[in-house]
């Protein structure tokens, strides 16, 4: 499944997971670093992406009612 085709929220959770993991990480284990920053970068963008969807929507909905 990509990032795209997954919810906000599983996004978030994605990242969150990412950003928990490398923050708990005593020893840098860059292998792995920089697997969780790849997966938490993908999950961030889509998450903008979303965001950026819904104003760009809410805006058009404004723009109509005005």
């Amino acid at each position: 499944m990509t990032n795209e085709s997954k919810s906000f929220w599983q996004n978030y959770a994605e990242l969150k997971d990412a950003v928990n993991k490398i923050e708990a990480m005593t020893e840098p284990d860059v292998d792995h670093l920089v697997h969780l920053v790849e997966k938490g970068m993908g999950a961030k963008n889509a998450c903008i992406e979303r965001i950026e969807a819904v104003e760009k929507m809410l805006n058009a909905i404004n723009k109509q009612g005005e």
